[in-house]
């Protein structure tokens, strides 16, 4: 669960270009398994996702990652998909344009909201209206083998030490195929390694699938945009069972959540959670106990 950091010096700090997340480690004593790094720092960049695909060379790359991307989403034919980690949606939208038909239900979320309006914001720019919402990676709030096909790309990059409980969680609600593109210190070069060794980032990756009982359907190495950050991908078939259930859950109990006026509600856990913006905020810490709701308001 996130800490709360004085965000008026953060902002400083990052207009000095300090990595926020070592600071945070290394200021805040917030270890690999505390999400807080991740939040403070990706929420401070939002805006310079979109604003990268100016560069022509690295919209290019990205379309043509895209593509492979979406060879496999489209194999399987599937009438949901999830981007975990979407940040601004600037790997899913090219990834959208490129199947030949859209799932009926498309969802997203990132642990940061600014992030998941600017993805709002960038797909509905080309007409693209997806269910989003905030969420931790490894507190989604939707029910087990949920949806058909789940993609991340480098979201689970920057939490090296938490490989085990990424992975776990992601299978959980993957009811047909798990598309994984992130950094590879399998795979990678010299360089590679030392950059994941000396950032903290994920690895063993592979492993975690297999303890979860699971085999990898593919697992290479794709183009990357750093030399030093290559990119594996990560395949995992799942046979579908069970009645899908879309419907969002409590990310503290797994319960149902019920929709309110202006926020979601767990009669079963009594926790709240605010929608802002239209944006459900469903990380874990967003949570606001209430539970006699029902029976103070009635």
């Amino acid at each position: 669960m996130a800490k709360l950091i004085d965000t008026i010096a953060l902002k400083r700090l990052f207009q000095q270009g300090v990595n926020i997340i070592d600071h945070i480690r290394k200021q805040h004593s917030a270890g690999a398994a505390d999400s807080t790094a991740v939040l403070y720092s990706y929420d401070l960049q939002a805006g310079t996702y979109t604003e990268a695909l100016n560069n022509p060379d690295y919209a290019a790359f990205k379309t043509r990652r895209a593509k492979i991307v979406a060879d496999l989403v489209a194999a399987v034919e599937p009438t949901s998909l999830l981007d975990v980690g979407t940040g601004e949606a600037t790997s899913l939208l090219p990834l959208l344009q490129q199947l030949p038909t859209l799932p009926a239900d498309l969802l997203a979320f990132d642990i940061s909201l600014s992030r998941v309006l600017y993805a709002r914001k960038h797909l509905a720019k080309h007409g693209i209206a997806a269910r989003l919402f905030t969420a931790d990676m490894t507190h989604i709030p939707l029910a087990d083998d949920s949806i058909d096909v789940v993609l991340t790309y480098h979201v689970a990059e920057p939490n090296g030490g938490r490989e085990a409980e990424i992975v776990k969680e992601i299978l959980r609600v993957t009811r047909r195929r798990l598309i994984m593109m992130e950094p590879s210190w399998e795979l990678g070069t010299d360089a590679t390694k030392a950059r994941i060794e000396r950032l903290g980032y994920v690895r063993g990756l592979p492993d975690a699938i297999h303890r979860e009982g699971h085999a990898l359907a593919r697992h290479e190495l794709l183009e990357s945009w750093r030399p030093d950050n290559q990119t594996a991908l990560m395949v995992v078939d799942k046979q579908p069972h069970g009645v899908q259930d879309l419907g969002f859950r409590s990310p503290i109990s797994g319960t149902p959540l019920q929709q309110r006026q202006g926020f979601l509600y767990s009669p079963q856990d009594g926790f709240a959670f605010p929608v802002i913006e239209g944006i459900p905020c469903l990380n874990p810490e967003n949570g606001v106990l209430a539970s006699r709701l029902d029976e103070a308001t009635a």
